[in-house]
């Protein structure tokens, strides 16, 4: 899969899919041209990396943009190490988005590894992890419970892709409104 940018200077680059080594397992990223300061990506949990292309294509204009696939999502295995595909990919500090899990991974990098970051942004961070009051009483804790759940019986079960898809397809969601506290 592959999809074009065109950058500040008019020139036109695509984007394709690439892999990197990062030890314990082969992390699929996509890369745009190097347009400025890198910024690097991280979708949130079960995002895929192609939600990210309308953005990437605005954001590629005036940065050197990489989207990282999440722990077991899409192409990436279950332990992706963020810091070292910035070490061994991009190679100097880099600004660093993440939306929904992938901002606790991009805070993390941001506090444990500040020599790797020069910027910081969350969009829709899931801090309320670390808020236990309103953790134990939010629709969020359920959804998160009953998905350690699921994975675990993947694990047991030692599933493959097409149960693992079924097992999704038979599970009802609750999707909070508005009127949700």
């Amino acid at each position: 899969a592959t999809f074009e940018c065109q950058n500040a200077a008019g020139m036109k680059s695509e984007y394709s899919i690439k892999h990197h080594d990062v030890g314990a397992v082969n992390m699929a990223y996509m890369e745009g041209p190097d347009s400025g300061k890198p910024l690097v990506i991280i979708p949130g949990m079960a995002v895929p990396w192609q939600s990210y292309i309308p953005t990437a294509q605005i954001l590629c204009k005036h940065f050197h943009v990489f989207i990282i696939t999440q722990r077991g999502h899409n192409l990436t295995g279950w332990a992706k190490d963020a810091a070292t595909f910035i070490e061994e990919v991009v190679g100097e500090p880099v600004i660093v988005s993440g939306h929904s899990l992938g901002g606790l991974v991009a805070l993390w990098l941001t506090t444990q590894r500040p020599g790797l970051v020069i910027g910081f942004n969350a969009e829709d961070g899931a801090f309320l992890v670390n808020e236990q009051n309103r953790w134990f009483t939010s629709w969020v804790r359920n959804m998160f419970v009953g998905l350690e759940k699921r994975v675990r019986a993947y694990h047991e079960k030692r599933a493959n892709l097409e149960e693992i898809v079924d097992m999704y397809a038979s599970e009802l969601l609750v999707v909070p409104t508005v009127e949700q506290d």
